[in-house]
This record gives structure tokens, sequence and C-alpha cells, in this order.
């Protein structure tokens, strides 16, 4: 369920739970907020988006769905 909401939009980006991002040319970019991702999303041709979820021993990846982070708000 968690994972199903983050691929639809309810990933939350921040300094510590960045997104990174790659487009069709295998260039990879990093998110640190929903103004970046926007910006990110907006100029690129972005093919796979994945979500970096800290542990405190263990991290996580999930994928993110690049069109439904398209509108993020700009800070």
């Amino acid at each position: 369920m968690i994972r199903e909401e983050y691929f639809n939009g309810g990933f939350s980006l921040n300094s510590v739970k960045p997104v990174i991002c790659v487009n069709a040319d295998f260039e990879i970019f990093v998110a640190y907020s929903g103004a970046e991702l926007s910006k990110i999303l907006k100029l690129n041709k972005i093919k796979i988006c994945h979500g970096v979820w800290p542990g405190k021993w263990h991290s996580d990846c999930f994928p993110l769905n690049p069109e439904s982070y398209a509108n993020c708000p700009d800070e």
C-alpha cells in the first residue's frame, strides 16, 4: 500500500529523502525538494525515478512515476 502511494505522488522529498532520476541518455539527476524535482522533470525526458528512504541500519528505494511528480509545488 505504501509503495503504491509513493508511486502515485505521495513520496515526501527533502534533503534526507532525495529522489534520483535517470533520463534516456542515462544521465543522473538528484532532487532534494519538490521545486528541484519539478524543474528536472520539466527540462529533461526522465524515464526512471527512485525515492530514497533512509533507515537507521538499512535504506530503501521506491520506484516513482515521473508523471505523478511533474506538478510538485515550487518553493
